[in-house]
């Protein structure tokens, strides 16, 4: 994931990155009712990754989205 640039304010750090299609997670498993076992595998690496590469970097994650504060 490129990341195009990055500001902060008081109390936030924004992070603007490249658009990604595809939609989130969640809305994928609601629609498909059955993963297979590697389906799932695959899904859990990806996301065990990307947190590992976060804390590795000292970066923070939060699972929340914008649309929840608003």
């Amino acid at each position: 994931m490129k990341i195009i640039e990055f500001y902060q304010d008081e109390t936030k750090v924004y992070i603007v990155t490249e658009f990604y299609e595809g939609g989130e997670l969640l809305d994928r498993l609601a629609k498909q009712n059955l993963f297979t076992e590697t389906q799932a595998a695959n899904i859990m690496k990806q996301i065990f990754s990307a947190v590992n590469y976060c804390h590795k970097n000292k970066i923070v994650h939060r699972f929340d989205t914008l649309k929840n504060h608003s």
